[in-house]
């Protein structure tokens, strides 16, 4: 009996001793970047039975077993899968991770998980895990559409590159969004200044505020080259015609011309205005001619200054320019350019017209990046920005089952579970903090009380080891 209280001392020490290195462990790496605490659980070890335990009979009442337990030994050690708070570093490879999920990092051979999202670009513009030197893993968007597909699959080698310094390809404009308000105030007459009316009659110039506005635009042909517009609208007679009994403010209110030209020639791109008018050498020149009016709109407003017709899209040809000297792709092709005039209005509020955006780009350096919450790698190319990929993003169905391999890296095992692999904030896969870090979750106070709960049975293991020995040298002893 003495030996096996030895024995059960041991196992005690044995155990706390470990459990006492976990706990050291979690200490050390209170400042450690998305270092994941764990938790130690002990189990009791094998019975010896003196007496196994008797049923109840009629005249004699049921005995307990009787029976010795061998001491403890570890039963596991779980991850605390809980989040970090996130620190604040404002460096912009670094992403914080809020809640489920790992960050999916290869060494070209396989793939490990860290929740450490320090990030930074190696000399091959490739981003680099700064505590192991291993690649972020991703998806890279279609250098043509700048899609990013993220259902397709992610191999050790989906690596995500930032090409800084190279070239973006130019982009032709296919459409333009106007925006801003047309102040729906003054005559109701139409700007006619230098305008003839189709039938020949003279058409009078309208000075009345709220009349005539002009703002200009800019767009892009194949390679690239900017060829800037200039955009009039002109105030057009609300009539009877226009009236619709009981529609109220659904009534129209507000009807525009336009016409939009080339800015330093004067050349008519699109528009809706008919009829003639003089050009900038005093010639005297259809206002649209018929090819560049078919499928556009006056733009019509109603009682609180909505776009009546907002679905309808201008439509202007943009001429070729000479060609350019080296251009790979000829600069003289002529395009054609969608308006979108959906975001603008007609109010009694001051005008301000402008172009709200363009969907063409002239080549540009990439100067810059920047991650979002989703995991979106954004190259920064002067006045533009373009899509280069996504970070992938891991998740597992007992992601405290997953086992340590050290820097910051873990790696799926048998108990964890398969990942989910997808983009962040998709499905059980948390966003992300751009610009900050995951901070160690381990609560130093607990791991303290644990060490010292650790510290006190393995004290307490010594001392049945010692009572152990004591007991056992007393029946030698004895018997001598």
């Amino acid at each position: 009996m003495s030996r096996e209280l030895m024995m059960a001392g041991a196992s005690a020490i044995d155990a706390s001793r470990r459990a006492l290195t976990g706990s050291g462990a979690d200490i050390a790496n209170l400042n450690t970047t998305g270092y994941q605490g764990s938790r130690t659980l002990f189990k009791d070890t094998l019975y010896s039975t003196m007496q196994p335990a008797s049923k109840p009979s009629d005249n004699l009442g049921g005995r307990n077993a009787i029976q010795f337990g061998s001491g403890t030994a570890l039963a596991a050690t779980d991850l605390d899968t809980t989040a970090g708070n996130s620190l604040m570093t404002g460096r912009k490879g670094d992403v914080a991770i809020t809640g489920d999920g790992y960050l999916m990092i290869s060494d070209g051979s396989t793939v490990s998980y860290t929740r450490d999202g320090a990030f930074d670009l190696d000399g091959s513009n490739r981003l680099v895990h700064k505590s192991t030197g291993m690649l972020m893993v991703g998806w890279s968007a279609d250098k043509n559409t700048g899609e990013i597909d993220t259902t397709g699959p992610v191999s050790p080698t989906s690596y995500i590159v930032v090409p800084k310094g190279a070239d973006s390809a130019a982009q032709q404009t296919t459409k333009v969004q106007l925006s801003g308000n047309l102040r729906n105030s003054g005559a109701d007459a139409p700007f006619v200044a230098r305008h003839r009316e189709a039938d020949g009659a003279e058409g009078a110039i309208v000075e009345a505020d709220g009349t005539r506005f002009i703002t200009s635009a800019n767009v892009n042909n194949a390679v690239g080259s900017t060829i800037e517009l200039e955009f009039e609208f002109r105030k057009v007679a609300v009539t009877d015609e226009d009236f619709v009994q009981g529609a109220g403010e659904d009534n129209t209110t507000s009807k525009w011309d336009w016409v939009a030209r080339l800015k330093d020639t004067g050349e008519v791109v699109g528009g809706t205005v008919a009829g003639q008018e003089l050009n900038k050498d005093g010639v005297m020149v259809d206002a649209v001619p018929a090819e560049f009016r078919n499928g556009n709109n006056i733009l019509e407003f109603d009682g609180k200054g909505r776009l009546k017709n907002a679905a309808a899209l201008g439509n202007i040809k943009i001429p070729g320019l000479p060609p350019v000297e080296g251009q790979p792709t000829p600069n003289n092709v002529p395009f054609d350019v969608k308006i979108d005039f959906s975001t603008m209005g007609s109010t009694d509020d001051k005008p301000n017209i402008y172009m709200l955006a363009q969907n063409g780009n002239a080549a540009e350096l990439l100067q810059d990046y920047s991650i979002d919450q989703s995991g979106t790698i954004t190259g920064i190319y002067g006045s533009q920005r373009k899509a280069l990929g996504q970070m992938a993003m891991a998740a597992f169905t007992n992601p405290a089952g997953m086992e340590r391999l050290g820097n910051n890296l873990l790696q799926r095992s048998g108990n964890s579970g398969a990942p989910q692999v997808g983009a962040p904030g998709t499905g059980s896969r948390s966003k992300l903090v751009p610009g900050a870090l995951e901070q160690s979750n381990v609560d130093a106070t607990r791991a303290i009380i644990n060490m010292n709960m650790y510290s006190r049975a393995a004290q307490y293991g010594m001392l049945a080891v010692r009572t152990g020995g004591e007991v056992e040298d007393r029946l030698i002893n004895t018997m001598m």
